[in-house]
């Protein structure tokens, strides 16, 4: 991708379904075309570190107190891949174990992957099966949120 604004504009309209170009893979956020969607963003992508990586570091992070003291924490992590409702419950069970003698915990577990969020309550005394809401993310949805949040950088 060259390196201009312009470029980058661009790249965020694709991200967004806003622009039509070659189909390039399947692999694109839930899109299915746009000039640098596909091919292009996968070699980027494909060097973030796996879920369970992230979940061991942040998790550890907040047992040594990196990210202070609070009654109330919660986690955010992005998924480049579409999870299902087994992989999400892995994660979060994951999650649970690795915080289970820890003082500070993690409250809640938010998973964002391309077309949904999963939320997950990590509080104690919970059966498995009342932890875990999946929020279906539509096309629409991700434009919406593409337009609000470009209105909100340009008043």
């Amino acid at each position: 991708m060259e390196e201009s604004k312009q470029a980058e504009l661009a790249l965020l309209k694709d991200v967004a379904g806003l622009t039509k170009g070659e189909k390039h893979y399947d692999y694109t956020y839930g899109l299915t075309e746009g000039k640098y969607i596909g091919l292009k963003e996968f070699s980027y992508w494909s060097m973030a570190l796996p879920m369970r990586r992230i979940l061991e570091s942040k998790v550890s992070k907040l047992g040594n107190g990196f990210y202070g003291h609070f009654v109330k924490m919660g986690l955010f992590v992005f998924s480049r891949e579409n999870l299902g409702s087994i992989e999400a419950v892995k994660a979060m069970n994951y999650t649970i174990s690795l915080q289970k003698y820890q003082e500070f915990r993690y409250n809640r577990l938010y998973i964002a992957d391309v077309d949904d969020l999963f939320v997950c309550n990590l509080d104690d005394g919970l059966r498995e099966d009342s932890r875990l809401i999946r929020y279906r993310i539509t096309q629409e949805q991700r434009q919406t949120f593409y337009q609000e949040a470009v209105q909100r950088q340009n008043p």
